[in-house]
């Protein structure tokens, strides 16, 4: 992991260390655009508790349909599916 990856981990984080928080990061991590994604986050004001309420609320805990999501509109186009190996680099 980069400093800047973790700087951007912390900042999306924003002081919330929930067992659900951490779960997210670290499956956002696994993703080949994660630095992408974390950027996006932020630049959409999505940190901390809100974030959480998105990612319960609107995807139902799933990390892969929030990051589907994201990469969609980090690429200005709907993402279907997620490619292993492409989109998704698996546990390190």
């Amino acid at each position: 992991m980069t400093d800047r990856t973790r700087l951007l981990i912390f900042k999306v984080m924003d002081n919330v260390q929930t067992p659900e928080m951490l779960h997210l990061m670290q499956a956002l991590y696994n993703f080949t655009a994660c630095d992408e994604i974390f950027k996006w986050l932020l630049a959409s004001g999505l940190k901390g508790y809100p974030l959480l309420s998105w990612f319960k609320n609107d995807f139902k805990h799933s990390a892969f349909e929030l990051a589907k999501y994201t990469i969609g509109k980090i690429n200005q186009e709907p993402k279907h599916k997620i490619l292993y190996g492409f989109d998704w680099k698996g546990p390190a």
